[in-house]
């Protein structure tokens, strides 16, 4: 399986996709695999042979997950084989169209985390340094130390953007774009806390515990 960067189709919403998925999601990941604390396995990229898909049960196994890719890397591991990640990263072509349909993407995906590692992403809210940071300055009436650490927050996100796009050879979108990227990210992990259904091409499913889903019922 690979790490993938976000490469925005056109327009506002999709270029705010592929922010998140460049600028939040793949540098989470890294740190998650340097840390041992994550062992992913990416939809975009799934390689296997023949007989290892034979032995987790075939795609047919899958079909009543939600994070059927992240289940297929985990039966792979209990057969006792190895998940490497190669050292290169491919695209992901975001084609959101509206502010509707990135929340609606975004809060399916962090939901889907939660279902996997609730304590885990419960926890990742350490993460969003720009909207905290701003959240405190409000509070504390804008003094010097609170914007100190809200400008010290916004630089580091552009660091680590310029990080990124230098390592990976791509940009997701323009510096200035990211305090609000960011916000938007915090909104849609703050909704993912609550509810247990998602939106997936038009239509609404109920998540369970045990990681499957179904759809709603249409009252």
């Amino acid at each position: 399986t690979c790490l993938y960067s976000g490469k925005s189709a056109g327009g506002l919403w999709a270029q705010m996709a592929a922010m998140g998925i460049s600028y939040q999601f793949l540098p989470n990941v890294a740190v998650g695999k340097v840390a041992s604390l994550s062992h992913p396995c990416f939809g975009s990229t799934i390689a296997v042979t023949r007989q290892t898909l034979s032995d987790i049960g075939g795609f047919e196994a899958f079909s009543g997950y939600l994070a059927d890719d992240y289940e297929i890397g985990r039966a792979v591991r209990e057969k006792g084989y190895s998940l490497p990640l190669p050292p290169l990263v491919v695209e992901h072509v975001c084609s959101e169209q509206s502010a509707r349909e990135l929340l609606h993407h975004e809060l399916r995906w962090n939901r889907t985390i939660r279902s996997i590692n609730p304590s885990g992403h419960i926890g990742s809210v350490v993460i969003h340094a720009v909207p905290l940071s701003l959240i405190a300055a409000l509070l504390l009436g804008f003094g010097p130390i609170s914007l100190a650490v809200l400008a010290a927050a916004l630089g580091s996100r552009a660091l680590l953007k310029w990080r990124i796009d230098h390592h990976v050879g791509t940009k997701a979108g323009p510096v200035w774009l990211l305090p609000l990227r960011d916000c938007i990210s915090f909104v849609v992990f703050v909704g993912s806390l609550f509810g247990h259904s998602v939106q997936w091409r038009g239509e609404r499913f109920d998540m369970h515990a045990s990681g499957g889903f179904s759809q709603s019922e249409v009252s």
